[in-house]
């Protein structure tokens, strides 16, 4: 029973929301390109939450199985960023060919290069773990360089217009916010045992990565509609 609940608990909930906030306009020259982009960051947040959710729900049966289901973990995390950051990037540069390609394909290279480091058994000893996390706050703070190249191709104004900056200012503060409090256990260190079912760090974690892709949804919107006026000019 609790399936069709939780289902009929999140239907109910969406169509509670204001067709304001979630609507995607459409545009004359809209095409199956805008499907594509809009579908994979769909596809990276549904995918990013799908593996935690299997790794939380198997990790009690073994120490092997726990390990796949941490791989999945990581896994979802990179298919997330990577989606992510290939819809900004699109609509960013969508009149600038070469610098578009540019940055989607540093985009691949360090998704591909996470994903190797997240599933190789090599990455997951002691000695190379430093190596690990530094690729992965690597390919994070990789989604500065399109953005610091259009605050220095297009100034400060029409960058923040074409990336939706603040609100991809905004899903990082989240996004951060949530890794310092998971990493520091925060609040459950200050009070051992009063936060094992609600409120730990973890479940504060996650919720602040639901609104952090929100918060990127918004800004994905933001970026498409300025290109298509741009390009109606």
């Amino acid at each position: 029973m609790l399936v069709p609940f939780v289902a009929a608990t999140n239907t109910n909930f969406i169509k509670s929301i204001p067709s304001s906030v979630i609507a995607i306009p459409t545009f004359e020259d809209s095409n199956s390109i805008d499907t594509i982009v809009f579908g994979l960051f769909f596809f990276g947040f549904i995918a990013c939450l799908s593996c935690s959710a299997m790794f939380h729900t198997i990790k009690v049966h073994s120490y092997k199985v726990a390990s796949v289901g941490n791989n999945l973990d990581y896994a979802g995390i990179v298919v997330l960023i990577t989606t992510s950051m290939v819809g900004i990037i699109h609509y960013s540069y969508s009149d600038l060919v070469l610098a578009r390609y540019i940055f989607l394909a540093l985009t691949s290279i360090f998704g591909t290069a996470c994903m190797i480091t997240t599933w190789s058994p090599k990455f997951k000893t002691v000695a190379w773990r430093p190596f690990r996390a530094g690729m992965f706050i690597t390919f994070g703070l990789s989604a500065l360089l399109p953005i610091g190249y259009g605050l220095i191709r297009f100034g400060s104004e029409e960058a923040i217009k074409r990336s939706g900056f603040w609100f991809v200012l905004l899903e990082g503060i989240g996004y951060i916010s949530g890794a310092l409090l998971y990493a520091s256990r925060i609040p459950e260190r200050f009070s051992p045992g009063s936060f094992d079912l609600f409120g730990q760090s973890h479940q504060i974690f996650h919720v602040l990565v639901v609104l952090s892709a929100f918060s990127h949804f918004k800004a994905l919107v933001q970026s498409y509609i300025y290109a298509h006026v741009r390009s109606a000019l």
